[in-house]
């Protein structure tokens, strides 16, 4: 009776009451070691070893445990209805992935105990190894995994390159109660296809944390993403949770540590608790999918938002925002970038302490420009004045341009600012000592000098040349004394200049306000007019008009909540951005 039962290829139960239910035959325990693999229980005939790799090539239940240094499990092109049962298992290869799921197969995964993949294959031979995965669990192009238990998953791909890599088509759904620990090199948690997150504890430390990103190329793919629970502790040099396509938070505890916190070109968040602290934006709505317009869509949750300094926003959205539920607590000098509509219908919204009842757009440049717009006040004034509206940026079509590329043609510039700084290049606006520099760093004193002194030399259309004695011990730099020189910028003491200090904004105010001055043109402003500061008493007196001046025509606004923002700094490429619009407004 055993071995008829042994020999069929699949065992039926039917009982009263309930469906006829099907299990594969195949029901396999294996064991690896160093030196090969042991089967236990083993039925049926579903399977292949050679040495330390075993594939599956049948339906069937298959429990795999042991440990091995140099093995790999795969499942065969094709196969569907796997069940992969990883029971305190540890398994490293440095030939090829750990655990493959070949093209167009259907495997479901359960972690029971403690399971260690760890995936150290040679990068370097990815385009000459046939074998070659670059992933823990890769799940080929086509195919679908379910990944569902109780135990914990260790995946350690930051020698090589991923951690769980799904290719073109792929599906991805997790379930059950796994705790997740991720290092990769490159993506952490990814699929170009689709992926489901429905619960889990999730810790990943990667260039990418979670993310669905489909190549260029491939347009089969969704790269969409839902979360509908978890608790995702994430870690990521870049982006902390993405997709291309639409990204939807329906629940889940998030404390997000990026670059770029959340995301995606439709993102949706219906529920859950978020921290994001993130050096770039902490949610961004981008034009990566044609499937979808750009939008950020927040109906509940509860988020917090903590930006880092520079051209930082909270929200950055080139399509709409809108906020119809949760509680949105955000601290940033730029909390908000829109460039489509911005609708907020309820909920709780606070910037920076202050509870707000409306969407104020910042612009680029962490609120440090204001918006430039229709609304900048004429300043025309007999022949002085030529005002110019300044053209929309649009960063979909853009070319890097040459002079603003670093090593191995990477641009060192944020991609909102590639559009005017390649105005401010054909304008002569860019100092040959910057040209190649990294645009996002903050400015020092000097280097702000060998922009002013360019920008005077555009509104005058004259040469400067430095005919003073230095007066300086701490700089020689000609850019430096010909700003002196002209009155513009002066130093620190009478013998310092302080070259290598970041430049504070209202130092900056003061020497555009001073250059601009210095070209003929009226800067006079009435203060008692103006709608004042917050931090207008920390102001200097030597500063104060500039301000206001610069303030009242658009080019440097505050950063919101009222405030100035005396002390803050600037990058390069917000310094330069400033000075091309100062040109486009004042030149004669």
């Amino acid at each position: 009776m055993k071995q008829k039962i042994m020999m069929l290829a699949l065992i039926t139960i039917c009982m009263m009451g309930f469906s006829c239910i099907s299990f594969a035959a195949n029901s396999n325990t294996f064991t690896f070691t160093n030196s090969g693999i042991t089967v236990l229980e083993a039925s049926g005939s579903g399977y292949k070893i050679e040495g330390t790799e075993l594939t599956i090539n049948e339906s069937g239940t298959y429990t795999v445990t042991g440990s091995c240094t140099e093995g790999s499990i795969k499942v065969k092109k094709e196969t569907t209805g796997v069940t992969l049962i990883l029971k305190d298992l540890s398994l490293t290869s440095s030939t090829t992935a750990p655990i493959s799921l070949n093209k167009s197969t259907k495997t479901t995964i359960e972690v029971v105990g403690t399971v260690t993949l760890t995936d150290k294959e040679d990068i370097s031979t990815e385009d000459t190894n046939e074998d070659f995965e670059g992933a823990c669990i890769k799940v080929k192009s086509g195919s679908v995994l379910n990944l569902k238990g109780t135990g914990m998953l260790n995946t350690d791909g930051a020698s090589c390159k991923n951690g769980i890599k799904g290719a073109a088509t792929s599906q991805i759904t997790i379930d059950g109660s796994i705790t997740f620990n991720i290092k990769a090199a490159n993506s952490g948690l990814a699929a170009d296809g689709s992926m489901i997150l429905n619960s889990g504890t999730f810790n990943v430390e990667a260039e990418d944390a979670i993310k669905c990103d489909p190549d260029d190329d491939d347009t089969e793919s969704l790269g969409d993403l839902t979360i509908n629970g978890g608790t995702y502790t994430v870690k990521a040099t870049d982006d902390g949770i993405r997709a291309n396509g639409k990204l939807e938070i329906n629940n889940g505890t998030f404390d997000i540590t990026a670059s770029e916190g959340l995301e995606a070109t439709y993102l949706v968040i219906n529920g859950g608790t978020f921290v994001i602290n993130a050096s770039d934006d902490a949610i961004n709505a981008s034009n990566k999918s044609t499937r979808y317009s750009m939008k950020v869509e927040i109906n509940d949750g509860d988020i917090t938002i903590k930006m880092g300094q520079g051209d930082t926003d909270a929200i950055d959205s080139n399509g709409d925002l809108i906020m119809n539920g949760g509680t949105l607590n955000i601290t940033a000098q730029s909390a908000f970038d829109y460039d489509g509509k911005a609708e907020f219908n309820g909920g709780t919204l606070i910037v920076n302490g202050q509870q707000v009842n409306s969407f104020s757009n910042q612009f680029i440049g962490g609120g440090n420009f204001g918006r430039m717009d229709g609304n900048r006040p004429n300043r025309q004034n007999g022949e002085k004045f030529i005002p110019h509206e300044l053209p929309v940026v649009n960063i979909d079509n853009l070319i890097p341009p040459i002079n603003l590329s670093g090593e191995k043609g990477r641009l060192n510039a944020s991609e909102w600012a590639i559009e005017e700084l390649r105005k401010a290049e054909k304008n002569g606006l860019i100092p040959a000592s910057l040209a190649n520099n990294n645009l996002t760093e903050n400015i020092t004193r000097k280097e702000f000098a060998h922009i002013i002194v360019k920008l005077y030399e555009t509104l005058t259309k004259s040469k400067v040349t430095a005919v003073i004695q230095n007066p300086f011990t701490d700089t020689n730099d000609s850019e430096v004394l010909k700003a002196y020189q002209l009155g513009i910028t002066n130093g620190t003491s009478d013998t310092s200049y302080t070259p290598d200090s970041l430049i504070t904004r209202e130092e900056m105010a003061t020497m555009f306000e001073r250059a601009i001055a210095k070209a003929g043109i009226d800067t006079s402003v009435d203060i008692s007019t103006e709608a004042k500061f917050s931090d207008d008493s920390e102001m200097h007196n030597w500063g104060k008009n500039a301000i206001y001046f610069m303030a009242r025509e658009g080019i440097i606004k505050g950063v919101g909540n009222g405030l100035f923002d005396v002390n803050g700094k600037s990058t390069k490429e917000q310094a330069i951005l400033l000075s091309e619009r100062t040109a486009e407004i004042f030149a004669k």
